[in-house]
Formats: structure tokens, sequence, C-alpha cells
């Protein structure tokens, strides 16, 4: 498919305005991640042998906004030689970044050793591969072997972190942007033919830029939608809240043989409506609120019996948090939403203004980061706010800067 040379026009120009801004100065820092992730993939790939654990600390550790607790831990699950493990975990220490794209997948679970075996090969290949044409060959005999749970989603970060200036990522907004533009194959190379006419027209050669400005861009399109997600703080003695909190999730399980028709129908086609980059407030009951995060996974289905509930609660969300606390009291700002009039014991999920998400957001904000903040600002008379739209980043500035004038 062939973009219409007007819109690349119109790209172009977007384009050139974005660089102009903080975000792309933020991404321009960043890049020292796909560095960092380029030394752990070589890595793995040198190997005799990857598993499921491996490909899920590669997950982990490539995640946006990752915590330093959780990366240790996942560098640690690679059994590497100590030495490449300290120096892995001191070179993200260094480097203060995490990576670029959500976790659309919290594990890989159950592939057999042929699966992996085949995945690990893609990876051998591509990363001796030096040419776009080998490296499109590689992935369309990849794609022909149909493994599960590995699909574009998860592999095209993996292939940008090995050749950055050769494939692109094709994860989150990135897909909406792409279905903006005509993209309906649901096909990693057709979507890679799209974004290499973009990047030739915006004369970038690190697709990473590319990425980011999509990221900026995606206020455009017709989301984000913002939901109350109910994940009872008391339900399964607290286990699924804990659950969900520690993989990234939001789960529910509504079924006609065992709830009312009407109940079932709702829930279900509600949690179908929404979609990646809308906004998620996980609600724990009682004026308190789970955590907020942005969807990086539309509703999928996981009844596996290592699902974290032997097959139940399977009818769920990927989630990235916003927010690096979580577990909430809201009391203070409850008069101020509209939501308090809502019966939320009728249903799970809610549809919530604009209004109502920003106030609960920009709360966790103001009590959460404005102290994290001002201390670096004081002492290096700057700080660079890293995070794509819809983190706080313009209320945090606004909150930070009110503090300074305050304190003088």
């Amino acid at each position: 498919m062939k973009i219409p040379e007007q819109k690349l026009e119109q790209i172009k120009n977007q384009y050139n305005e974005f660089k102009q801004t903080s975000s792309y100065i933020e991404r321009k820092e960043q890049l020292k991640f796909a560095d960092f992730a380029r030394s752990i993939l070589k890595q793995i790939i040198q190997k005799d042998d990857i598993s499921n654990d491996d490909l899920t600390a590669l997950i982990q550790i490539f995640g946006h906004g990752s915590r330093t607790e959780n990366v240790k831990k996942y560098i640690k699950s690679l059994t590497l030689e100590r030495s490449y493990s300290e120096s892995f975990l001191n070179k993200y220490l260094e480097i203060e970044q995490t990576g670029f794209t959500g976790r659309g997948k919290s594990a890989i679970r159950g592939l057999t050793n042929d699966q992996l075996q085949a995945v690990h090969y893609f990876l051998i290949n591509v990363s001796k591969a030096d040419s776009e044409e080998s490296i499109r060959q590689i992935v369309s005999d990849f794609e022909k072997q149909d493994i599960p749970q590995v699909k574009y989603g998860v592999y095209s970060p993996w292939l940008y972190y090995l050749h950055p200036t050769i494939c692109p990522l094709v994860a989150g907004p990135v897909k909406n942007y792409l279905h903006d533009l005509g993209w309906n194959t649901d096909s990693y190379l057709d979507a890679w033919d799209l974004l290499k006419q973009i990047n030739e027209v915006i004369n970038e050669d690190d697709y990473g830029f590319l990425d980011q400005f999509i990221w900026d861009n995606k206020a455009d399109s017709d989301h984000p939608i913002y939901w109350l997600f109910i994940t009872p703080k008391d339900y399964e003695d607290g286990e699924l809240w804990k659950y969900c909190k520690r993989n990234s999730i939001a789960a529910m399980q509504y079924q006609y043989e065992s709830e009312p028709k009407n109940l079932v129908t709702k829930n279900l086609r509600l949690i179908n409506k929404i979609a990646e980059g809308d906004k998620v407030v996980v609600y724990l009951n009682d004026k308190t609120v789970g955590g907020i995060g942005e969807v990086i996974q539309p509703f999928y289905e996981d009844v596996s019996y290592d699902n974290g509930f032997d097959g139940h609660l399977g009818q769920r969300i990927g989630l990235r948090w916003l927010t690096d606390e979580f577990e909430k009291s809201i009391e203070p700002i409850w008069k101020e939403l509209s939501l308090k009039k809502k019966n939320l014991s009728l249903q799970t999920i809610h549809e919530i203004s604009e209004d109502d998400y920003e106030r609960i957001a920009n709360f966790f904000v103001q009590t959460n980061h404005n102290k994290h903040e001002l201390n670096p600002l004081i002492k290096k008379k700057q700080v660079i706010l890293y995070g794509p739209p819809g983190t706080g980043k313009t209320y945090n500035t606004k909150q930070i800067a009110l503090q300074v004038i305050n304190n003088n």
C-alpha cells in the first residue's frame, strides 16, 4: 500500500513540529536504552537454549516504566554468568531509562522445546542479518511457523533493538495510527512498508523517533476513552488485585451459566469496547483506587490452568501502569467526581468522563510525584520529565513550578 503524497506531506510538517518538542529530546535520551536492550538480546542469543522464562524476562526488562526491582529480578532470572548480570544491572541503573513499549503480555508460558528453538533461531538469524531484505525474509519464514504468543507485538521491539535503523516498532498506538492510514492486514511486514515510507519522508534513520512521534499524535484519534474497572480488594482474599498489579492487567469473569444474562452481556460488551490507548482507573471499592493504567492489549481470554486462578478470571485487558504508587484513597476528591452518582455495584466496567479521569490522575500525580521531582530540580537547576502523553508531565510541571514559587 502506498500512502498518498498529500498525506505524507502533512505527516512531514507535523513531524517537523514534533522535532521542536521536549518529547523529541526525551526520545533521544531514551536511545540509551536501545543500546542496553541490544546487549541483553545478544547475550540471550548466545545461550545454548532459551526458555519460556528467558522470553518472559525480555518482556519484563524491556517494558516501559518497568520498576528497578522488577528489572533486577528478571535480569537474575536469565541465569547468566554473574559478571554479565552485574554489568547489565549497573548499566540499567546508569542510563536511568526504561523501554520504548508497554508489556503487551506479562509472560510467555507453555511453549514447547521445538517452539522455543524456533524463536531462538529467529533471533539468531535476525541478529546476524545486515540488510532489510534478509530480515524481512527471516520474519516471513518465522511468521509461517505461527508460534503462539510470540507475535509482532512481542517481537517487533526485539527486532528494533537489534536493528534500530532497519526494523520498526509496531505496538501500542502505532497500530491505531496505521489503521487510520488504511493498514488492515494485521501483518508486520505490511506495517513495515507504511512506516518505511514515513521514515523516508521525515528523513530519520532511527525508527525510535517515529514511534515517539506517533505516541504524541495518538490524541488525534477517537481515543482514549476513560474507564473504571472494578477489582474488589477483598476478592479471593486480595489475591486478585495483587495478581493484576504484579502482571499489569485487569481481570474479570462473567459466564451466562452462572450470572444474569443481561449482566454478562453488558460487561462483555464493555470490555470488548476497550481499545489500545484507552485509560483505565482500577477501582478497589471503598473510594480506593488500585492504580491507573493505559491499555496496551485489548480484551483477551486466558483460560489456561496456570493463569493465576486455575483457569478462572481469564477475561482480561493488558495495562501499562502510569503511576508508580498504588492503593490510594480518593476520599479527598470524591465529592468532586461525577462517578459518585453511579451505582458502581451493578457492573464491573464503567465508562467515565475525561474530567473524572483527569481529577483522579492529577490527584495521584500531585500527591505522589512532585516531591520526587522537586529535589533534583533544586540540585541540578533543571529536570526532564519522561513518559508518553497522558502520564501527567504538563500538569506535574505546573505543580512543581508552584512549589518552587511557594518555597521562595
